[in-house]
């Protein structure tokens, strides 16, 4: 005889979170698509294309890095932030800077702007 009793539900598969918050993964990539960086001359239907091919664990880090991001008011107010951080925003000098830590990766702003918490406090 089969066992018919359902297991105890634990956490959900990232599968489940995709289709159970987003609909599909189709549907997640097209909200994450235009947030993030844009290889030259890729546009973005192709970005979307890319993401599908990605595993649900990695587009719901996308996403979760992407919405850190909005709440604490954009990439460029991230940027600004660590500059403050580091001593840079004062100068009037670092927009060379600025614009190279604006290229970098949502999740890398983030990293930096975490550390830079550390080191200084």
């Amino acid at each position: 005889m089969a066992d018919t009793k359902k297991k105890p539900a634990g956490k959900p598969t990232p599968l489940q979170i995709v289709k159970n918050k987003f609909g599909g993964k189709e549907a997640l990539a097209k909200e994450i698509a235009p947030h993030l960086i844009r290889k030259e001359g890729e546009s973005q239907e192709d970005l979307v294309k890319r993401l599908k091919g990605q595993s649900n664990t990695v587009l719901l880090h996308l996403y979760e890095v992407n919405q850190k991001i909005a709440k604490l008011g954009g990439r460029e107010k991230v940027a600004d932030e660590i500059l403050k951080k580091y001593g840079h925003a004062t100068k009037g000098v670092d927009k060379d800077y600025r614009a190279r830590l604006l290229t970098y990766s949502s999740a890398r702003l983030l990293d930096m702007l975490k550390s830079s918490g550390r080191k200084l406090a």
